[in-house]
Parts: structure tokens; C-alpha cells; sequence
């Protein structure tokens, strides 16, 4: 999964309540970054 899918799907998590997300094996700075431009927007 590429970081723009994985900013996606945090995006959706985060409005659903979620407190905490992250990723795993596999995935790089960019994933991170991704998830953190698409959560403060």
C-alpha cells in the first residue's frame, strides 16, 4: 500500500475516533509523513 492509500485510511480511522495511528513493517518515512499531512488536514 502505497502512503497516500495509508493517509487515507488513517484519515477515516481518525474521524471514526481513532487516538492513535501508525504503520509497520514496510512502511517508510513517507507512509508516516502521508499520515500526518492527512490527519492535521
Amino acid at each position: 500500500m502505497g502512503p497516500e492509500d495509508m493517509a487515507n485510511y488513517a484519515k477515516k480511522y481518525v474521524a471514526m475516533g481513532a487516538k492513535v495511528v501508525g504503520g509497520c513493517c514496510g512502511n517508510t518515512a513517507e507512509h508516516i509523513a502521508a499520515i500526518v499531512k492527512a490527519v492535521k488536514s
